[in-house]
């Protein structure tokens, strides 16, 4: 090698060896645990705060000082104590030549909802709004249920701690989250907390299942009332049975009834396939009063034009009904009536079970119709029968009275339910799934790859995931109205 390559590569390594070592990421850590595990890219993360405190463990290197509450920076390793209470939330920020990182750390309550994230919401998703119904459901010991928001890391940002008959969750076109409780109001809320609205039935019991805002300001919702000495005994049930019945009725802002529909005179009593026999105490007594639950209707949705949709998890049918009279147009799923559409599509499928227990019949923007299909399970002559929850996406035809799967999504992980559940179809084809009664939260691909998975441990379910987009509510205006919320 000639003496001329030896300098220049002597010089080189010389260079190399001058340039400052690449920076250390910086790191995070509570006592308690963190929520997601800490990465320089994530900015939301939750802890638990025993004692109204959280340790932090917080490290850097020499080029890089980290800011805990905008108290001056300081560089390397050390330990902070931080007073925290569950919902507030303190913030440790990274700086160093290459930029800024600001990462924030909110306190969690003991008795909130436990459960693990892998992978990310799509971002035709954006953000995510459910909450825990299991002990409602099955009647297991709670103090409460929580309604949450979720960055697209699956990493709650928002909550509110509600009463155990809390259902249902969404955010409104307006950002106001909405709250359904069961026998009781639909009730907005601005991010920090404070009501600014409520929709009430004005007749019967309010069944949180279900209650949409349109874009009239009126609000379509169900309802349920009661009829007695009805003969069920083609279900193996009483001569004389007390039923209970669904009703939509459209509210206005003012409060006023403006239209209403009434299972009891639209829908037939051997529609009933799934009946849902309940046992309830009344007047504070103690004596168990048997009713049947025989429409049990859990979704509405408006189809632009002459009528709604809505889906009957206990005759597993989903009608379209005209406003204008109230009459059926037509019915998917079911016992066959004159009404009946004929699904093709979906080959070895006895016509009963197209839909058992079915939950969130929705109307999608190209003109199909989406339904989570609980597969629950349906008794008849002794003999029982079920499937595996999936998704099915379906062309309706009026004209041909056909409706034909367009889509099935299934999940090999996924048996069958017997409640809840939710399915959203999103503009670029990702869905967005709650499997009912199960601990499950997916959302998939178009093509039904898993990118997000939220599983509950120990087990709960939500009775709905529903899409948060940053044009109903920023993630920075639900930050910011968590923090503005009262503490206890």
């Amino acid at each position: 090698m000639k003496i001329g390559r030896i300098t220049a590569l002597v010089a080189a390594l010389m260079a190399i060896a001058a340039q400052p070592a690449s920076a250390a990421s910086p790191s995070l850590t509570t006592t308690t645990g963190l929520s997601p595990v800490f990465a320089s890219d994530v900015k939301n993360f939750i802890t638990t705060c025993p004692g109204g405190a959280v340790n932090l463990g917080i490290s850097s290197d020499a080029q890089t000082s980290s800011s805990v509450d905008g108290a001056p920076g300081q560089t390397g390793t050390r330990s902070v104590t931080v007073s925290l209470v569950p919902g507030a939330r303190t913030v440790v920020t990274f700086t160093s030549a290459a930029g800024r990182s600001s990462h924030s750390i909110r306190c969690v309550p003991e008795d909130f909802p436990k459960f693990t994230v892998t992978g990310m919401l799509p971002a035709s998703v954006g953000m995510m709004a459910f909450d825990n119904i299991r002990s409602r459901v099955l009647g297991l010991p709670a103090r409460c249920s929580f309604a949450i928001i979720t960055d697209r890391r699956g990493v709650p940002i928002w909550w509110r701690e509600e009463a155990l008959s809390l259902v249902n969750v969404f955010v409104t076109s307006r950002g106001k989250i909405a709250l359904g409780h069961s026998g009781g109001p639909l009730v907005l809320r601005n991010p920090n907390g404070a009501q600014s609205g409520s929709s009430r039935a004005t007749a019967g019991t309010q069944d949180a299942h279900e209650a949409i805002l349109t874009t009239r300001g009126t609000t379509l919702l169900a309802t349920k009332t009661e009829r007695s000495g009805i003969d069920l005994r083609f279900l193996g049930l009483d001569q004389s049975s007390t039923v209970i019945d669904s009703n939509i009725q459209e509210v206005s802002s003012a409060g006023r009834l403006l239209w209403s529909w009434a299972s009891a005179t639209h829908l037939g009593l051997t529609e009933t396939i799934l009946p849902q026999v309940l046992k309830t105490t009344e007047d504070g007594s103690l004596a168990l009063v048997r009713k049947v639950d025989i429409a049990h209707v859990n979704s509405i949705a408006e189809d632009g034009t002459t009528g709604i949709v809505a889906s009957f998890r206990n005759v597993s049918g989903i009608f379209h009904i005209r406003k204008s009279d109230g009459q059926i147009d037509w019915k998917l799923g079911g016992t066959t009536t004159a009404k009946s559409l004929t699904v093709t599509g979906d080959a070895g499928v006895d016509p009963l079970r197209h839909l058992l227990g079915q939950h969130d019949a929705r109307l999608n923007k190209d003109g199909t119709l989406s339904v989570l299909d609980n597969g629950s399970t349906i008794t008849r002559d002794g003999v029982s029968a079920s499937h595996p929850e999936r998704v099915l996406r379906f062309l309706i035809n009026r004209s041909r009275k056909t409706a034909a799967v367009a889509e099935k999504l299934q999940d090999p992980a996924i048996g069958s339910g017997s409640c809840c559940g939710s399915a959203r179809r999103m503009s670029d084809g990702a869905w967005l799934v709650a499997w009912g009664g199960l601990p499950y939260i997916r959302a998939y691909s178009k093509s039904h790859a898993v990118v997000f998975a939220l599983e509950f441990s120990p087990i709960d379910f939500t009775y709905r995931a529903t899409p948060v987009s940053s044009s109903q509510v920023s993630e920075a205006t639900l930050i910011a109205g968590m923090d503005q919320m009262p503490r206890s």
